[in-house]
This record gives structure tokens, C-alpha cells and sequence, in this order.
């Protein structure tokens, strides 16, 4: 009997570091996930804005360069 309690004891602890490591696993594809919309995010504000920023160094350049 002691030794089928040892066996069940070493089953749970062996499917409790299993789990442990599935979140584990489950976090870092949210967080990766969470960057690339970020990226994603930065490159549509980019693109839709960066023709404007463009625009605004250009004229900042022209005026120091040609007071």
C-alpha cells in the first residue's frame, strides 16, 4: 500500500509540473501575440502618418537651412 501511495504521489507531482509548463507556455504566446498587434499597430499609425512627418522635418530643414 505504501508503495502504490508513493507511485500516486509521483504521478501528481508529475502532472502538476506538466501544467506548469503548458501556462508557462500559454503566456509567452500571449505576450508574442501582444507584440506583434503592437508592431502591427505602429506600422499602420506609420504609414498613415509618416507622409505628415515627413512634411514637417522638410519644412523644419528648408527654414534652417535658408532663413
Amino acid at each position: 500500500m505504501e508503495a502504490l501511495n508513493a507511485l500516486l504521489a509521483a504521478r501528481a507531482r508529475l502532472a502538476g509540473s506538466v501544467l506548469r509548463r503548458g501556462q508557462a507556455g500559454q503566456g509567452y504566446v500571449e505576450y508574442a501575440l501582444i507584440l506583434i498587434l503592437m508592431a502591427m499597430v505602429v506600422l499602420v499609425l506609420l504609414s498613415v502618418v509618416g507622409h505628415e512627418t515627413k512634411n514637417v522635418f522638410s519644412n523644419v530643414s528648408v527654414r534652417i537651412v535658408a532663413p
